[in-house]
């Protein structure tokens, strides 16, 4: 992490070459996934220092296990959760708000996220899922009105962690601190919160950090 962050700092030089580390392929490989993902493929946040920092890189990484990392597959098993965000799907001024019940981790909810995003008359996705003892909503947009990371910071980070890019803003949530509303066993009631919450008015605060 200290060296992804050297490197994102434009301070490649002062940190590596004061530690006289040698960086190996599969640091590279790693470093090079990271800028990636932190700028969203240069899509966002990308500064002078993350190009000239890949451009170095990537020539050391190892092309084939980066495109591996990329192109994770997605478990059979987990099929069921396209199936019920499908069937749930519902659109509302261009927002969709999708709840899938329960799961071990967040990150089918991230992988359905990420593909209704593109859909056709969607520019703004909510989907949340129950984890242990907390509850995780991902956002995603492509509306550059509708900054991901300040609208999960500003309607969610009062009762939760909640944070993230313009493109991308993730909210947990423990199950604790949810209001009485939400019947853990309903998923409208819990679509019906998050589509409430998101449609009250709040004053404008700092985006939290990304996830």
């Amino acid at each position: 992490m200290l060296f992804r962050w050297a490197w994102r700092r434009g301070r490649d030089n002062e940190y590596l070459r004061a530690a006289k580390a040698r960086v190996s392929e599969r640091l590279a490989t790693a470093l090079c996934f990271g800028i990636k993902t932190d700028t969203d493929n240069f899509q966002r946040g990308t500064r002078q220092a993350d190009a000239e920092a890949f451009s170095r890189l990537f020539p050391r990484a190892n092309y084939r296990i980066l495109q591996a990392i990329e192109q994770v597959e997605i478990p059979s098993r987990q099929l069921n959760f396209f199936d019920l965000a499908l069937h749930r799907l519902r659109v509302r001024q261009r927002r969709a708000v999708v709840h899938l019940g329960a799961a071990e981790s967040a990150d089918i909810a991230v992988i359905i996220a990420d593909f209704l995003v593109r859909v056709s008359g969607i520019d703004f996705v909510a989907v949340s899922i129950f984890l242990p003892e907390k509850l995780a909503l991902i956002f995603r947009s492509r509306n550059l009105r509708r900054h991901a990371g300040r609208i999960a910071h500003n309607h969610f980070g009062e009762i939760g962690a909640a944070g993230g890019h313009a493109s991308a803003g993730r909210a947990e949530i423990a199950l604790s601190d949810l209001p009485a509303e939400i019947k853990l066993f309903d998923p409208d009631a819990v679509e019906r919160w998050i589509e409430k919450e998101l449609s009250r008015p709040v004053k404008a605060k700092a985006a939290g950090p990304g996830a």
